[in-house]
């Protein structure tokens, strides 16, 4: 709708990759990435982690997935 484009780090794209269905919770997309970058400090991972996903929520690219 706005005619914009969003690009993607690499890191980023990992976590675009890990969405529903591969990954429910934020949880797990922060531990698959933890463990392949085990020199990042975990709580970095989780601030990005969450930082990106409230960024593509925000602009219509993802949405939180409803309890079944």
């Amino acid at each position: 709708e706005s005619e914009l484009y969003y690009s993607l780090n690499p890191t980023a794209v990992q976590v675009w990759q890990m969405l529903p269905p591969v990954c429910t919770k934020e949880e797990q997309i922060v531990s698959r990435l933890s463990e392949a970058n085990p020199e990042v400090n975990l709580g970095t991972i989780e601030a990005d982690v969450r930082r990106l996903l409230e960024d593509l929520i925000r602009n219509g690219l993802a949405e939180v997935p409803q309890p079944a």
